[in-house]
């Protein structure tokens, strides 16, 4: 199904009542259409947790026009079945993985794809005892975090985009230098 009223308006004829009484929760939902306009949107709710949060935002039931108590649940696996023809996991919807790490001023991030950099990313791992010693500032730490942040969310909008990912950058802010081990599309 491709509409929210649509949904909306199958929930009516299996529990009663009027679409408008489950428009809401069916528009919250594919709300992500409007930042990632293909089914890719699917990857953020549409999956068992998705379902979870759905009853935090609307509660654990709803009634409906015809008095009738309708599980915010139910709602969700009808949604989702819908669309789908089942309900993933988080763990199988999972194609995307990116890691910050920093060192005072020196940040790296590491991307891992269900395409690439899922081989290279156990080669960067090691013991507490193998880490390097440094220092961290409050304001250091709070300036370096944020801008691995803002790389972290950069690699996950070109996943989505299927623009080539970077699986391995590191940026060093006191020399200037940008170094990129690889891109790869994701």
């Amino acid at each position: 199904m491709s509409n929210p009223l649509v949904h909306a308006e199958r929930s009516a004829r299996k529990w009663g009542g009027t679409a408008q009484d489950y428009l809401a929760l069916h528009q919250w939902f594919d709300a992500t259409k409007g930042h990632l306009p293909d089914n890719r949107h699917r990857l953020l709710l549409h999956n068992s947790f998705g379902m979870l949060l759905a009853e935090q935002v609307f509660g654990p039931s709803l009634e409906n026009s015809d008095s009738r108590r309708v599980f915010t649940r139910d709602l969700a696996a009808q949604h989702i079945c819908d669309d789908l023809g089942f309900i993933p996991t988080v763990g199988r919807t999972r194609s995307f993985w990116t890691d910050g790490r920093m060192l005072g001023e020196v940040l790296r991030v590491l991307t891992a794809t269900e395409d690439t950099g899922r081989d290279h990313y156990p080669t960067t791992l090691f013991q507490p005892e193998e880490a390097q010693p440094g220092r961290c500032t409050a304001r250091s730490t709070i300036y370096t975090a944020s801008l691995a942040a803002g790389l972290m969310l950069h690699q996950f909008t070109r996943w989505l985009r299927r623009v080539p990912i970077d699986r391995d950058l590191t940026l060093n802010l006191l020399a200037g230098e940008l170094t990129i081990l690889d891109s790869h599309v994701g």
